[in-house]
């Protein structure tokens, strides 16, 4: 392979030439430069955008938005202990009275359940 006057030139292998002028050569070239731009623009176009995603948010509440002092959640968290132990006294107040009121009513039988094995053992005999 050799250049003659502007010509590429290849010789064969049973001894006659082939001529390609270099012209066509850098033409062909610039016409596979050219479809691979076109090609990776066509791609690059056809894709689709990517996808913003957009999330609402609510706007917070006012005492979120401005936080009170350290001392307001002092006093928050006081008053719920304190309604913890009213609430636990409340409950224990209503589970004696349950208790009470249950035994009670067991006493007020008392008397029932006895008549009721008296005269059983009478029936049997006894």
């Amino acid at each position: 392979m050799f250049i003659h006057h502007g010509n590429l030139v290849f010789e064969t292998t049973d001894g006659r030439y082939f001529v390609m002028p270099l012209s066509l050569i850098f033409f062909l070239l610039a016409v596979f430069v050219v479809g691979t731009i076109v090609a990776i623009v066509v791609e690059y176009a056809s894709k689709p955008a990517p996808v913003q995603y957009t999330y609402y948010t609510p706007p917070l509440p006012p005492e979120i938005q401005t936080p009170q002092p350290v001392d307001h959640y002092a006093e928050q968290a006081a008053r719920a202990r304190a309604l913890k132990e009213k609430l636990d006294a409340d409950t224990d107040l209503a589970e004696s009275y349950l208790k009470s009121m249950r035994i009670k009513g067991e006493l007020e039988e008392v008397p029932e359940i006895l008549d009721h094995e008296r005269a059983k053992r009478i029936a049997q005999g006894r």
